[in-house]
């Protein structure tokens, strides 16, 4: 056999692994859906926002979506580094790739621990 046909075998077998590992994701409703009381109508305008309710908005946002790519980036690194490692063989620049994905996964969980070490050297 040449070696070009084990590594398309290889890379198959590897693809249909890795599509029959799914798992199905399904959809409950938890709670009635109630209609939203107590906001303001589109007519009265835009609400006045104060800085700390801004600030506590955004801090929200930031953390839902820290906590979705914790879920997802060991997952995609893993992908990543499957694929660039196989193409690593063929490819030297897929390598760089595989680094890449580690290093941005590092930054994505250690974000908070990084964003709390800026705020302490930015108060020296």
């Amino acid at each position: 056999m040449k070696v070009g046909s084990v590594v398309a075998i290889f890379i198959t077998v590897l693809m249909i692994l890795a599509m029959s590992l799914t798992t199905p994701g399904y959809c409950v409703q938890t709670q009635e859906q109630k209609p939203v009381v107590g906001q303001p109508a589109i007519d009265t305008g835009i609400p006045t926002v104060t800085p700390d309710q801004f600030i506590d908005k955004f801090k929200r946002i930031v953390l839902g979506i820290h906590d979705l790519a914790v879920n997802i980036s060991p997952y995609l690194t893993l992908l990543i580094v499957i694929v660039g490692g196989v193409l690593g063989v063929i490819i030297k620049s897929a390598r760089v790739a595989v680094f890449w994905a580690v290093i941005a996964m590092l930054v994505i969980l250690w974000g908070p621990q990084l964003v709390g070490l800026f705020e302490y050297f930015k108060t020296i």
